[in-house]
């Protein structure tokens, strides 16, 4: 069946997480927009608009003796280095302890007062920082805490210090291993990710960019991080949205605006991914089908209808009417009770 989406607009890859990239794509979304109206009238796609602000930002202001220098031989990221960083960015030639990069960020290990931290450096454009700064009040054992931002409207980058973590991978690497997750393992995962985004919905925050690549796990805990996507719930008047299309809610592809049942719906494509261990919708060919497929004809990710609660659970989630999926709470009620029946 063909498609009339030939000339939607995407914007780059782009980076979200301290230990690996991942390609998401730009979708501007007001009360005035419907890009799913668009696409199906074999419209140009997103109409593009810079987001403005006028939030109060509480972040650090660009000091050179905010960054303790290391030694050459234990990290690489120094003093000397941090202005042309925040101009220049990472180069080829520099030597970092790299975490991870991608099209529009690098993350490298460094020192903040004598602690080893993530650093996600980042090009300083559109205030694309004022997402970033929602996670800064953040403090939940679920989620990757954001200590500070180093910020200069007169420099071409920004930086997010980020906890670290020595030992860890995203829970998107952990799902296209060949480890072995039990049943009990994928719950607590589950869990984990659901305590996390209670915390952040509770405290005003709509993160808007949920799914595995932006999960973190370490000690067997799993963190939700990445909050460049993310909004404030009662500030959604510039809203501008740059999330991954298999796990955006169908109401934002229609040009409304968020809400929390926009991250349930993407958790309910992240519990479905942890059972199945598969990519949703990999088989489509590209996003601009997704969109139509998921909008006009209701298309949810593939699985093996089953009788058991947890279907039942993310089959609610991703429900077309957001009424009707679930509080978070309820959600995570029902992962309690399914764990301790799994151990």
């Amino acid at each position: 069946m063909g498609t009339p989406f030939k000339n939607l607009l995407f914007s780059s890859p782009k980076i979200f997480s301290p230990i690996s990239p991942s390609t998401n794509f730009v979708i501007n979304s007001t009360k005035k927009s419907n890009i799913a109206k668009q696409l199906f009238n074999n419209d140009a796609g997103a109409i593009k608009k810079k987001v403005q602000s006028n939030v109060k930002i509480h972040v650090t202001d660009y000091d050179l003796t905010k960054l303790k220098v290391p030694t050459p031989t234990d990290i690489l990221f120094n003093t000397p280095n941090k202005n042309e960083l925040l101009t220049n960015g990472v180069k080829e030639k520099q030597e970092f302890n790299i975490l991870g990069k991608g099209a529009f960020g690098t993350v490298i290990r460094g020192i903040n007062k004598g602690s080893i931290v993530a650093i996600k450096i980042v090009k300083n454009k559109n205030n694309n920082h004022i997402n970033e700064k929602n996670a800064l009040h953040l403090h939940h054992e679920n989620i990757v805490k954001t200590i500070d931002i180093t910020f200069s409207s007169t420099l071409n980058y920004f930086l997010v210090l980020m906890e670290y973590f020595p030992k860890c991978i995203s829970l998107q690497q952990l799902l296209d291993s060949e480890d072995d997750i039990t049943e009990s393992q994928k719950l607590k995962f589950a869990l984990d990710v659901t305590k996390g985004l209670q915390y952040c919905h509770e405290n005003n925050v709509l993160h808007l960019d949920v799914k595995p690549k932006n999960m973190l796990i370490h000690d067997n805990c799993c963190k939700l991080c990445d909050f460049g996507n993310s909004v404030l719930k009662d500030d959604l008047r510039n809203f501008n949205h740059q999330g991954t299309i298999a796990y955006t809610d169908p109401e934002i592809l229609l040009g409304k605006l968020p809400s929390t049942k926009s991250d349930i719906y993407s958790l309910g494509i992240v519990l479905w991914q942890i059972k199945y261990r598969k990519l949703p919708y990999e088989n489509t060919d590209n996003n601009e089908t997704i969109i139509y497929k998921v909008v006009k004809i209701g298309m949810r990710p593939k699985g093996y209808e089953e009788n058991c609660e947890y279907w039942k659970l993310f089959c609610q989630c991703w429900d077309c009417d957001p009424e009707q999926r679930p509080q978070i709470g309820d959600i995570l009620n029902e992962l309690n009770s399914l764990l301790v029946t799994h151990k």
